[in-house]
């Protein structure tokens, strides 16, 4: 049974780099440098992250992070909200829930620290959760990208409702 916690122990550090090093390599997105990325943020002191870790009879087997993120307008905050990078489910536990008991435990967190949104770049995995192109609600991405990869949800009926403008990455995302 898949138990998901909020604590990753520094002694998981290389389990979880080989899962987010699999979990992109067996991806048509193919890896990206995502572990260092990980690492940057969960190092930064001014950025706010969220761990959530799955784990299968001790095992780490996914792994979902959340970091502060803005939507700005002419650079007057607009709403804060968070940005789901990487979501990580390990080739051998796909298909499995993992990544649906991952989603829901990052909106729930969303949910209790009170975020408008969450933001994310990916397929269409994510429709089935509600996330729609950001777009939809007048919020743009700090780069080019296709539409229907730049997705958001909000939190709550009505977060996004008059807010617009453009996502705004921790400085550790390089954009």
């Amino acid at each position: 049974m898949v138990e998901i916690k909020h604590e990753l122990d520094v002694k998981d550090l290389p389990t979880l780099q080989r899962v987010i090093q699999d979990a992109f390599t067996s991806s048509a997105h193919g890896y990206s440098g995502e572990n260092a990325l990980v690492q940057a943020l969960r190092e930064s002191d001014k950025t706010s992250t969220y761990d959530v870790v799955a784990s299968d009879d001790g095992a780490i087997v996914g792994y979902a992070l959340l970091s502060d993120a803005l939507i700005l307008d002419e650079g007057v905050p607009q709403a804060s909200g968070l940005v789901l990078a990487p979501l990580a489910v390990a080739p051998d536990a796909q298909k499995q829930g993992v990544g649906k008991a991952l989603m829901a435990e990052i909106e729930s967190v969303a949910g209790t620290h009170g975020y408008s949104f969450i933001s994310i770049l990916g397929g269409n995995y994510y429709q089935q959760f509600g996330y729609r192109p950001a777009s939809q609600f007048g919020i743009k991405a700090p780069m080019e990208v296709p539409d229907e990869y730049f997705q958001i949800k909000p939190m709550r009926e009505g977060s996004l409702t008059d807010v617009q403008g453009t996502l705004k990455y921790a400085p550790e995302f390089g954009l």
